[in-house]
């Protein structure tokens, strides 16, 4: 959903209550996209939610129909302290990235210019991103697959 100011322009992108109805990770390309559809108006409205930069990244509880709350921005040091226990578990196959310890890693996500997002839901999929930056592009019909031509992230 597009908040537009008095202005005519938009000044926000809004995604609670769309659906998620697919995700798509660029590996090589540093980027993750979530397909969104918020089914509430007529025509629904599709929108891209974009992370570029990637490097990490963690969903759980992926299902048919996820149903977004809100991806917030937070603060380095509180993301890497919550999830530092993770992170020890899974460095030792390369994950995330050049983590050696939670005080480290926090320092190379400030250096690197890279930013946390946390995903919550009302239903099915969370988790994070972190990556140097977020964009919500719309779309003119919904994405099918790798047919269409991937995202339209920076590359």
């Amino acid at each position: 959903m597009w908040f537009v100011a008095r202005s005519g322009v938009v000044s926000e992108q809004y995604v609670h209550d769309s659906l998620v109805y697919a995700v798509l990770v660029e590996c090589e390309r540093r980027i993750v996209t979530l397909f969104t559809a918020y089914p509430h108006w007529e025509p629904t409205e599709l929108t891209d939610v974009v992370f570029t930069g990637v490097l990490a990244h963690h969903f759980r509880h992926v299902l048919e129909g996820n149903i977004l709350d809100e991806i917030v921005a937070v603060e380095v040091n509180a993301f890497v302290g919550e999830h530092a226990g993770d992170f020890d578990r899974a460095s030792k196959w390369g994950w995330p990235p050049d983590y050696t310890a939670a005080d480290a890693f926090r320092e190379s996500l400030r250096v690197g210019g890279f930013q946390p997002y946390e995903i919550s839901s009302s239903y099915g999929m969370s988790g994070w991103v972190i990556a140097r930056s977020l964009r919500y592009l719309p779309r003119s019909a919904r994405y099918r697959g790798p047919q269409d031509g991937g995202t339209r992230g920076e590359g």
